[in-house]
Order: C-alpha cells, then structure tokens, then sequence
C-alpha cells in the first residue's frame, strides 16, 4: 500500500511539472547547456539580421508576428488548446496506475484532482500522502510561480487533492508563491 500511494504520487507531481513546464513555453527542458547555447548564439544572430532588415525595409502590416499575451484567467488557460494537448497526453500515461486525474481552473487556482481508484481513506494513507507532498512543496510553489508567466492572476495558487473511490477528500493541500 505505501509504494502503491507513493507512486500515485511521484506520478502526480511528474504530471504537474510537465503540463506548467510545457504550457509555459518552455523549449529547452531535456537539453543540455552546449545544445542551448548554442541554439542561443544562433538566434542571436538571427534576431541581429532581422533587426538590420528591418531598418532597411518598412514593416508591413500583415508581415507582422502576433502577440502572445497572458491568458485572462486560470480556467482559460487550462481550457486553451495548448493545455488541452498537454493534457491528453500526459493523461493517457496514467493508463492502468490506478488513479485518474482532472485538471480544474476556479478563480486564481488551478486545481489537480486525483482520484484514486480501489482505495479507501485511511489515517495511515493521509498521513503517508501528507509526508510525500511535505516534500514536493517546493515542486508546487515552482508550478504557483510559473503560473504568473502564463496568467493574469496576482496570487496563482496550485491545488493538490487526492479523493479515494467513495469520492471522500484524502488530502488537499494548496501552494502559492514565497
């Protein structure tokens, strides 16, 4: 039982880096610094060239990139197509872990759920889940601060719930930034 709800949990928590990692645009996750660099030195020298055409050639409208901005609120950016994607793939890993997840916008938080299938509440699995999430805190507050990237929202604040089959909340905590 501790190895099954502390995988569920690793689990869990590889699943929330990889949806805000990604969500956020972040491209150079699984490279190594020689690769990124150079990737680097090499849009520098792109966006040099583009600077020195453009100030020989005038812009023209339709020519012009579009500005990404800030999603309104947490349930549009979990809505957007982008997480959508992200989502759908990582859920599908879940496969057979014994758990399904949802991932939920309200307000200023964004909220996983975790529901644990074939598992009822017990005081010994809250306070094993209790002690797992104690040290993945800093995972949670990461995902809070990476959220100010993508939303509009002061104070995102991310959501972990583990509900057993019943439908009974195991444990919830909730991480905001420092």
């Amino acid at each position: 039982m501790k190895k099954k709800s502390l995988k569920v949990l690793l689990c869990s928590t590889l699943l929330a880096m990889a949806l805000t990692v990604s969500a956020c645009g972040e491209k150079d996750a699984g490279k190594d610094s020689a690769e990124v660099s150079s990737e680097k030195e090499t849009q520098q020298e792109q966006e040099e060239k583009e600077v020195e055409k453009e100030e020989s050639e005038p812009v023209k409208l339709e020519d012009a990139e579009p500005i990404t901005e800030k999603f309104p609120d947490i349930k549009s950016y979990v809505e957007s197509d982008l997480v959508q994607e992200q989502l759908d793939a990582q859920l599908s890993s879940l496969g057979d872990s014994g758990m399904s997840m949802e991932v939920l916008g309200e307000d200023n938080k964004l909220i996983y759920r975790y529901t644990m299938d074939g598992i009822v509440k017990t005081d010994a699995l809250t306070e094993q889940l209790q002690s797992a999430m104690d040290g993945q805190a800093d995972t949670f507050k990461n995902v809070a601060s990476s959220l100010k990237l993508a939303v509009e929202v002061e104070n995102p604040v991310v959501v972990v719930e583990y509900i057993d089959m019943n439908g009974e909340v195991i444990l919830s905590a909730e991480y905001t930034t420092e």
